[in-house]
């Protein structure tokens, strides 16, 4: 598993951003769906491919955007997915970020 975070300053991340990634990263946004972990909501896609099983996330919270990717063997399809979901719901913006965006009081 890979998650790779970015932050907007100011600006939040929207809906259509997460699309704009997902079509530069080659994807159809048909072929997402929505998902939510935590704070962060956005799209992912889960399949095999010729190089393994792939799981690919978009995620969003306030400024915050979060690239996430997991992979494994095709025949481990499935092993660690109660592992990588317990990971995603755990995801939370620091207390910094939340607060200068009014998520939390």
């Amino acid at each position: 598993m890979q998650i790779s975070a970015y932050g907007s300053g100011d600006k939040e991340v929207t809906d259509e951003d997460l699309e704009d990634f997902i079509r530069d990263d080659g994807k159809e946004i048909s072929s997402s769906h929505r998902v939510s972990y935590g704070q962060f909501v956005g799209r992912g896609i889960c399949a095999p491919t010729a190089t393994g099983y792939w799981g690919k996330y978009w995620l969003r919270a306030g400024s915050v955007f979060l690239f996430v990717t997991y992979n494994c063997k095709v025949e481990s399809e499935g092993v660690e997915d109660h592992d990588v979901d317990q990971i995603l719901r755990s995801l939370a913006l620091n207390e910094f970020v939340s607060q200068r965006e009014g998520l939390v009081n």
